[in-house]
Order: structure tokens, then sequence, then C-alpha cells
């Protein structure tokens, strides 16, 4: 499989657009999910590609290639605040960074319930 430096920084920042996984990031899919398309067959089109990437990396054991690629830029795509950054970059990642229309937990991202924002 071919991998290049764009595919590496989307399963930073693509999300996985449905099924049961719908909103986490692609680089946060379990293994045994990875695994069950690639057992099953991986969807056609670039989700597709994205998804075998990221088995591969899973079943190699070499995630933790992604972390450097985890950046400022991947949380504002999210919606993170400016003035959490400086924190988050210090600290690695917080267990739940909240924004005005999203909240963004080590699970996935979804709408802000009611009352956190």
């Amino acid at each position: 499989m071919a991998m290049n430096s764009e595919d590496l920084q989307l399963l930073v920042t693509r999300a996985m657009p449905f099924g049961k996984y719908k909103g986490h990031l692609i680089a946060d899919l379990p293994g045994r999910y990875l695994n069950w398309f690639a057992r099953e067959g991986f969807p056609s089109g670039e989700i597709g590609r994205l998804l075998a990437l990221m088995q591969e990396l899973d079943h190699n054991g070499l995630s933790a290639l992604l972390d450097p690629l985890r950046s400022d830029n991947s949380l504002r795509a999210w919606g993170v605040s400016e003035i959490m950054l400086p924190w988050m970059n210090k600290n690695r990642f917080p267990p739940v960074v909240a924004s005005k229309n999203f909240w963004l937990s080590r699970n996935g991202c979804e709408p802000t319930p009611s009352g956190m924002s």
C-alpha cells in the first residue's frame, strides 16, 4: 500500500462519515472495527483508502506515528477555541474539550449537550 503525507494528515483530521463510529476521527477508530473492514471489505474511494491505511498502521503497532500530526490545525477544524490551545499543547490532550458547537473527547466529536456551551 502506498502511503503519502497527505493521507497521514487526513487520518488525524477526517471524521468517519457513517456507521457505528460516525464522527470519530479515523485515527481514533478501534482496531477491531478496522479489522472488521479488512475482513469484510473496505468501502470504495478515499474513505476506504484511509481506513485501509489506518488498519495497516494499527495492525503493525504504528498508530503512535500519527501523534505528531495531531496539531492545533486539526483541533481548530472542530472549533476548539484559540484560548484552549496553549493549555492543550502543554498538557497533551485533555479528556474533554468543549467548543461552542461541539465537544471533542478521546471518543470523538458530538454536538455540545445543552447547558455546556
